[in-house]
């Protein structure tokens, strides 16, 4: 790159790696305005500088600027994806991994991004078949171990969905053993072993998830269900009441605060506890039909059906 609009970008880049976001936020600009022969990449690298400042709206602008003028930066399209994934925007995200697959149909990125993509818009099994293909050539190229694990992680979120739980649990644990920090295998080798009844391994894996992202609520919710089901209500309480701290529009906390309340016998508690649950939990799941079926609130019923 040698033309003025080239030199910018390369400016702007330089000054994004010493930390100088908004001089280099400058330069991109500078050099979008000149509408030159580099104009895709400026869009582009703009949109990398805004993601990690966390402008998000305004990355996925340029992302579509870049591909628009370029349609076929399959970079840009694999950026986007990752983008959409990251604010859970996973219908759009399998579009824009499509794109960026038909132009690099060998790069392994894009094709886990779809496949993690399809994991949480309920299509395991396409997920299952992308990420199997996947994991017999990264094995046989011996590719790094970091993609390795999230293949195997995902691969057992896959199996855990379409409830072969003896495979998901193969899946996680390979995933753990490639690398410990991971989150999601954490947290899912915790749940197997709950359903399980071995609550003290649950108990030991949750608090590997909480370790690796004491930030993330559902850690904290899990490890406070296999202390409810292990009789250990009150200490389970101070576990749901952080999850519900973290993530306080997730119904799932208020519905489980609503058990340990009802076992304490705080029937005050409890019943707020439920309003809440209602109040949140999307009108679909009908989940007044599910509390008042459920034996943790059956001394409660008749009270409980008055909130409904």
């Amino acid at each position: 790159m040698s033309t003025k609009d080239a030199k910018l970008i390369t400016e702007a880049i330089a000054q994004k790696n010493a930390g100088n976001h908004v001089k280099s936020e400058k330069l991109y600009s500078e050099a979008i305005e000149l509408n030159g022969e580099n104009l895709h990449k400026a869009y582009y690298n703009k949109g990398n500088l805004l993601k990690e400042i966390n402008k998000i709206g305004a990355a996925l602008e340029c992302y579509e600027k870049a591909t628009s003028i370029k349609p076929d930066y399959g970079i840009a399209w694999f950026n986007w994806g990752n983008l959409l994934c990251k604010i859970h925007k996973y219908h759009e995200a399998v579009r824009v991994f499509e794109a960026a697959i038909s132009i690099m149909p060998n790069e392994i990125n894009p094709l886990f991004g779809i496949a993690y993509a399809y994991n949480r818009i309920g299509s395991p099994h396409k997920s299952q078949e992308i990420l199997i293909e996947l994991l017999e050539k990264v094995e046989s190229e011996q590719i790094n171990i970091d993609l390795l694990s999230k293949i195997h992680s995902e691969l057992g979120l896959s199996f855990l969905q379409t409830n072969d739980v003896t495979k998901a649990k193969v899946h996680f644990i390979k995933a753990y053993e490639l690398n410990e920090y991971d989150y999601q295998a954490c947290y899912n080798i915790a749940y197997i072993a709950d359903t399980e009844k071995r609550y003290d391994a649950a108990l030991d894996f949750y608090d590997k998830a909480i370790s690796i992202d004491p930030n993330e609520a559902k850690g904290y919710q899990g490890k406070g269900c296999t202390l409810i089901h292990s009789g250990n209500l009150e200490e389970a309480l101070a576990y749901i009441e952080k999850a519900i701290e973290l993530n306080p529009n997730d119904f799932e906390g208020y519905y489980n605060l609503a058990c340990i309340y009802s076992g304490l016998n705080n029937e005050k508690a409890m019943l707020d506890a439920v309003s809440k649950t209602i109040s949140l939990a999307p009108k679909q799941l009908n989940i007044g039909h599910h509390i008042l079926n459920d034996p943790d609130f059956s001394k409660y019923s008749d009270k409980i059906s008055c909130l409904l």
